[in-house]
Parts: structure tokens; sequence; C-alpha cells
């Protein structure tokens, strides 16, 4: 395990949350969010990377921060609020062997003041193949849930792909006993990373 402690400066909020996958993502054979920085809200970012030696045609994936989505594929209805999101990334999207792909809940300008580079997709900006974003759509400094999921827009199962829980395990996914998918890990044997005002991270 290791800690990070809290930092009041700029380089340590543009990694505030870094994924437990950021170490292990070079062995990895499909992609995997290996950056996650929700604080200070202006650095809000999801960075996407493709650790294989292929191509990888994001046309069906999927990303979501919301515990049921894969309800979503059976048009039920889902509990979402304005902050919450369920987009499709756009048809003829990839990332290259090695490379990455960086989605913001800002604004492509606001986001390029922060980082000093465009983002691939930003929720506010682009036209996306949409199935819900929130007026507010952001993440949570507190507790919140990600899921990169691909679904063949034909199946009513969809395919998790990496997955991402913090805070608590209030938002954890959980498919056990739904018809046709394996069971999922006990939400009280998930692991979260701590919430932003817990001070430290593990």
């Amino acid at each position: 395990s290791y800690t990070i402690k809290i930092m009041k400066n700029k380089l340590f909020n543009l990694y505030f949350l870094l994924m437990v996958t950021v170490i292990m993502s070079a062995d990895a054979d499909h992609l995997v969010m290996n950056k996650v920085c929700v604080f200070p809200n202006e650095c809000e970012m999801i960075e996407i990377f493709n650790p294989t030696s292929d191509e990888i045609d994001l046309s069906n994936y999927y990303l979501s921060d919301q515990k049921e989505y894969f309800n979503w594929v059976n048009d039920q209805t889902l509990s979402l609020s304005n902050q919450d999101f369920i987009f499709k990334f756009p048809d003829g999207s990839s990332i290259s062997p090695q490379g990455t792909f960086t989605i913001t809940t800002n604004s492509i300008s606001d986001f390029n003041l922060y980082y000093g580079y465009n983002p691939d997709i930003s929720l506010i900006d682009n036209q996306l193949d949409i199935s819900f974003v929130g007026a507010n759509a952001n993440l949570s400094n507190s507790q919140e849930v990600l899921i990169l999921f691909y679904w063949d827009q034909s199946s009513d199962l969809v395919k998790d792909v990496d997955y991402f829980l913090w805070g608590s395990a209030s938002n954890a996914v959980d498919k056990t006993g739904i018809s046709n998918y394996f069971n999922d890990t006990p939400v009280e044997e998930q692991i979260y990373i701590r919430a932003a005002d817990e001070g430290e991270i593990y």
C-alpha cells in the first residue's frame, strides 16, 4: 500500500486521486482509467489508458458515474440526478497503443487553462451520443463510482471494462443475482479509495 499526504499545491491537486491501476496498468490487457482527478473542481478529469499493443476502437464503449448503469441497456428507469452522466464515446474515436483519452466535466477552455492542453471530450462542449448528462454533471469529492463498460448496442448485457470507487461503498456496483451476469465481489469486500476530505489516500 502507499499513502499520499494532502499538500496545498497545484501539483498535488493535479493528481488528487490516482487509481490503483496506475501502478498495474502496464500488465493489463484492456483499457484502464489510470488517472481520476476530482479536486479542485476546475481540474476534474478522467484519463483512460490503452496498455495493449493494439489500437482500440471506442465506438461501443461507455462511461458512467451511476451504479445502475447496466439497467440502461434494457430501457429500465434509472435514478439519475443533474450531477450524473452516462454517455457513449463518439463513433470513430480510438486509443492508440500506450495512448490515452481524456474526459473532463469542465469546458475545454477551462481544462486547457488548468492543464495546458485540450481534453478529448468535454461533457459541456462536445456533442455526444448521450444517454444522459445532467445539467451539472460532475465528479463528487466525497463519494462516487466510475464505470467504463462495453455494449454492442444489441445485447441485453454489458461488459464491465474498468471500475473505480471512492469515498464509501454506498455507490458500489453489485449485479449479483441478476440474470446472465456473473456474481460481483460482495459490496462489503469491495475496496474504495478514501474521500478528499479524509486527509489521506491509501
